[in-house]
């Protein structure tokens, strides 16, 4: 997330400031945006770089974060199901499971 940070203020903040389509007011939010930059300016691909960086970080930092959850077959939420609005004539615990079984 750091990186994300840094890489964002140092380098994609520097390139939309030096857009001039929202005009100079420090009062326009979005001079900080890719709007403020032209559809012609030499730097607009550097947007789709960093959107793809951090595709492929976020992608990494899931598949790190996720490995060590671990799928068991013998879990009781895996066999667990809710059921609502029995009726009371059929509400015996025995029926509601040899009708599951």
């Amino acid at each position: 997330m750091l990186l994300v940070c840094v890489l964002s203020v140092s380098i994609i903040l520097p390139v939309n400031f030096s857009g001039d389509l929202l005009g100079d007011s420090p009062a326009q939010f979005g001079r900080t945006t890719i709007v403020n930059v032209p559809t012609q300016d030499r730097f607009l691909w550097l947007h789709s770089v960093f959107a793809l960086l951090y595709f492929l970080l976020t992608v990494l930092c899931m598949r790190h974060h996720t490995a060590s959850l671990h799928y068991r077959e013998d879990d009781k939420v895996v066999r667990t199901l809710m059921v609502t609005h029995i009726p009371r004539e059929i509400s015996d615990p025995s029926l509601i499971t040899k009708h599951f079984q």
